[in-house]
């Protein structure tokens, strides 16, 4: 009689894991669905234009930070990911640098948050990891944005944040800011310091905003002061 018990437990243990298993790979084959329009193979007869202009605003925007009082720029997410298709062709020279290493990036902002997603592997063995964020800028301190991990997924099958939070500081570090960690609602959040390498620092990011579809930036620079 225990053996045939063994035998039944034995058997509903590996019956779980098949169904379970079984989720999991279904679940990991879900893709978000603004990464299943993003990514469709339909012509974009517009992706030119609209990716010209993110190169033009790129361009104007880095200049406007090094030369003028106050800088400023919006993008909205048909434009951002017009671009990312451009990067796909490996034809634009400066879409595609940008995407070395990246295979199918897109984004999407939802509300006040951001959520951008990549293919990772091939064939039967590849998902769609996608990773949602909130990100503000923290009041009354200068250059401190603050960054939600709101969630990781591999397809619709949460994942671990941990991985993600530490490439975000190898990210901060190699961009020389500062980022510590706190909880927020359960959610990791990093207090990113810009600009931490420079006491005093002259470039302020002043504004951030996600706002359905558009994301904008603006910042100002101070007048530079020079010790004795």
């Amino acid at each position: 009689m225990r053996r045939w018990t063994r035998l039944i437990t034995l058997l509903l243990i590996l019956l779980t894991l098949g169904v379970v298993g079984g989720v999991a790979a279904l679940l990991v084959k879900v893709e978000p669905a603004f990464y299943a329009r993003e990514t469709a193979d339909t012509p974009r007869p517009d992706d030119s234009v609209l990716s010209g202009k993110v190169t033009t605003r790129l361009g104007e925007l880095q200049d406007d930070v090094s030369d003028k009082p106050d800088w400023g720029a919006t993008f909205t997410t048909d434009e951002i990911n017009a671009f990312l298709r451009s990067g796909n062709t490996g034809k634009d020279p400066v879409a595609s640098p940008l995407m070395a290493g990246s295979n199918r990036p897109r984004m999407d902002i939802q509300g006040d948050r951001l959520i951008l997603a990549d293919r990772v592997g091939s064939g039967l063995f590849s998902t769609v990891l996608s990773l949602e964020l909130r990100a503000w800028l923290v009041d009354k301190e200068p250059n401190v944005l603050a960054v939600e991990v709101v969630g990781f997924y591999a397809g619709s099958m949460p994942l671990p944040k941990r991985a993600v939070m530490t490439r975000m500081g190898d990210a901060a570090r190699r961009l020389k800011a500062d980022v510590t960690w706190y909880r927020h609602n359960g959610h990791p959040v990093g207090l990113f310091k810009l600009f931490a390498n420079q006491p005093g620092a002259s470039t302020q990011l002043l504004a951030l905003k996600l706002k359905d579809g558009i994301l904008s930036v603006g910042g100002k620079n101070l007048p530079r002061t020079f010790g004795k």
